[in-house]
């Protein structure tokens, strides 16, 4: 006599096992383990910058309160804005770095989000090489604009080719990547 069991969809019966599939290797992004796109070490050399720049405003303001004529503080004068255009520099370097990082956080999760949609790996592949972008356009029925093959607008569509000249407007979501 056979017996058969009742198993849910899917289910294994018992004293079946499976090899796990291959793991891949999950690289997290930074902009998700970290909300502040400067680290510590970003801040060496504009604090060193900054900092030479205070001093010589310190000594400039020091040393121009000695003097009683125009001619004797111009010197002290220079200086002091010297000292002023280091502080000012060491701001513009450090917001320089910070907004590189925020570019690098907004390209890796835009590459996160195409690997977890699923897209094609060789459009992964080509834009981590910086290979330009093909120039064709598609769009599909019932659609009144032209989109790149990849935009995500296109997900689960047919797409058919848009003639070179054709005066449809281009996507905004695809052109603005």
């Amino acid at each position: 006599m056979t017996t058969t069991l009742d198993l849910p969809a899917g289910a294994a019966p018992p004293g079946t096992t499976y090899a796990a599939p291959p793991a891949r290797p999950r690289v997290v992004g930074r902009y998700l383990t970290d909300p502040s796109p400067w680290r510590p070490g970003y801040a060496v050399v504009p604090g060193l910058l900054a900092a030479s720049g205070a001093v010589v405003l310190l000594i400039c303001w020091v040393g121009v309160s000695g003097e009683g004529a125009w001619r004797d503080q111009l010197g002290w004068l220079v200086g002091a804005c010297l000292g002023a255009g280091a502080v000012v520099l060491a701001a513009v370097l450090w917001l320089l770095v910070g907004l590189r990082e925020v570019r690098r956080g907004f390209r890796d999760l835009r590459r996160d989000q195409r690997m977890m949609l699923g897209l094609s790996e060789a459009l992964l592949e080509r834009e981590s090489a910086g290979a330009p972008r093909l120039d064709r356009w598609v769009s599909a029925p019932g659609m009144t604009r032209a989109h790149r093959p990849e935009c995500l607008l296109m997900r689960g569509k047919t797409p058919e080719p848009v003639p070179a000249g054709d005066p449809r407007p281009r996507c905004g979501v695809c052109t603005d990547e």
